[in-house]
């Protein structure tokens, strides 16, 4: 698990911790920091919470040996704690509210609930960013893409609390460079992310198709006024198939071979169409349903 700096800024500030100045972390990155009863908490610039103490009263051993109890990890911890690192949003706030002297089960609910509420109240995961196949070649692919995209990124609709859906879903937002969005379930996963005009949604599915398990990644992407659709098929003790799909100029190409596009024929067009409409089905099924109220 990792906890973006975004979600670390939000999460202190809704838990009501005292704001202090940045530091300066390893990877040379400014990162919020913030004090809680005497500890302080700050980003390490990559995916993980450190928490220091003064050791004047209770050591910060002692207190991520309370916050491992509450989650039933064993030192040095799991998926939430190792050592003096937090890994999950969960474990940052078990351990803030233990602090404070305010922890119970259906406080650390309420603030994990409140605390995704606004990393997802984002504009640009809420709105839908322009979309329009012109070229004749590739336009029946249309309807596909636009419910693949929404499988991607389903807070364009109505969605739940999120509370309702977190033991099964895993949801990350960060704002670091672009406006990322990941979601993830046992089976599935997904990425949306938006910069200015440059945006894609992409998915990693395991699908059944003709006799074999797949591991099949599909992306769709706007690059420099571009619009591509790619797709990667992985399949055990055979060969990794890559196509890539100009949807712009209706061309494609194997690989990385894009000096050698060619028009797009009809059965190439089937093949999308299959895996494009599996996968938002595979989407649909474990991540979007769970999520839409």
């Amino acid at each position: 698990m990792a906890i973006s700096i975004r979600e670390f800024d939000v999460s202190m500030s809704i838990c009501g911790a005292k704001r202090l100045d940045e530091r300066i972390a390893s990877n040379k990155k400014k990162v919020p920091q913030f004090s809680v009863k005497g500890f302080s908490f700050y980003h390490s610039g990559s995916y993980y919470i450190v928490i220091k103490g003064d050791e004047i009263s209770v050591s910060t051993t002692e207190i991520m040996e309370q916050a491992r109890e509450e989650v039933q990890e064993e030192f040095p911890g799991g998926e939430n704690f190792w050592y003096e690192e937090i890994h999950t949003l969960k474990g940052l706030i078990i351990l803030v509210t233990i602090l404070q002297e305010r922890y119970t089960q259906e406080t650390v609910k309420q603030l994990l609930n409140d605390v995704y509420k606004q990393l997802l109240d984002n504009r640009e995961i809420k709105q839908i960013p322009k979309f329009s196949i012109l070229n004749h070649r590739v336009c029946r692919l249309q309807k596909a893409v636009e419910e693949f995209r929404i499988m991607v990124n389903p807070y364009v609709g109505d969605v739940k609390e999120p509370i309702k859906y977190l033991d099964d879903i895993g949801v990350s937002v960060s704002t670091d460079d672009a406006t990322v969005l990941r979601l993830s379930a046992k089976q599935c996963s997904t990425k949306y992310s938006r910069k200015g005009k440059a945006f894609s949604y992409s998915s990693e599915t395991n699908l059944q198709k003709d006799g074999y398990c797949e591991e099949v990644s599909i992306s769709y992407y706007v690059s420099n006024g571009q619009e591509y659709l790619q797709l990667l098929r992985y399949i055990k003790e055979k060969s990794n198939k890559s196509l890539t799909m100009n949807l712009t100029n209706g061309t494609v190409w194997n690989g990385n071979d894009c000096e050698n596009a060619i028009p797009v024929t009809n059965e190439i067009l089937d093949v999308m169409l299959s895996y494009l409409e599996s996968a938002s089905k595979e989407l649909q099924n474990e991540i979007t349903s769970k999520i839409w109220k």
